[in-house]
């Protein structure tokens, strides 16, 4: 179902290992350019192991459901780099909407700056506001840089052929390093009100 476009969102804004800061705020309906400007930035190895397979592409029915989120069942954060999206990562809540299905992607340019770590935390700050327990993320087991930020925020990975299958207790996750804003806040003003999905985010997740 299409939504009209929120009003604008403030951001807040979180710290780097490096000393850097980023913002985040979540994601709305009018950023499929910046979703489409993204993908095509990103290497065809990025693309495969995010998507898990071929994608030339991010069709409109695609952007609908990246974009047209209700931040309640599916939540969806982006990064910025000063004016410049860099990443976005998102929780689905899954049927037993205790658990959710997590899908996180940072552009080629950007990784290993621990944007994917904070985009993590970030999530588990949420899941935790929307009274989810446990994130769970489907990778390919070449996927190291994010199976480490899984084990490292105290997850753990079990290996089954070319998958890797993460998960994350949301209690164990520290906060994210925020120097100035409110995530919570931001997100509850995000939630009103929208439609929203629980489908498994791999299917459709940038």
């Amino acid at each position: 179902m299409a939504c009209s476009a929120p009003s604008p969102l403030p951001t807040i804004t979180l710290a780097l290992p490096d000393g850097s800061t980023v913002q985040a705020r979540p994601v709305r309906p009018d950023d499929k350019p910046l979703l489409v400007s993204g993908f095509e930035r990103l290497s065809a190895r990025s693309r495969s192991m995010r998507f898990q397979g071929a994608a030339e592409r991010l069709d409109d029915r695609r952007l609908r459901y990246l974009t047209e989120v209700d931040h309640r069942d599916h939540v969806a954060w982006g990064v910025l780099d000063g004016t410049d999206a860099v990443a976005v990562g998102r929780w689905i809540r899954l049927e037993d909407r205790r658990r959710a299905d997590v899908a996180v992607t940072v552009l080629d340019d950007h990784q290993g700056r621990g944007i994917g770590t904070l985009l993590v935390q970030l999530l588990a700050l949420s899941a935790r506001h929307r009274e989810v327990t446990s994130l769970e993320f489907e990778m390919l087991a070449e996927n190291q840089p994010m199976i480490r930020v899984v084990e490292r925020l105290g997850g753990t990975v079990v290996y089954r052929g070319r998958e890797a299958l993460g998960s994350l207790e949301v209690a164990s996750v520290p906060p994210p390093p925020v120097v100035d804003g409110d995530p919570v806040a931001l997100l509850d003003a995000a939630a009103q009100p929208r439609s929203g999905s629980n489908s498994n985010a791999n299917e459709l997740t940038q």
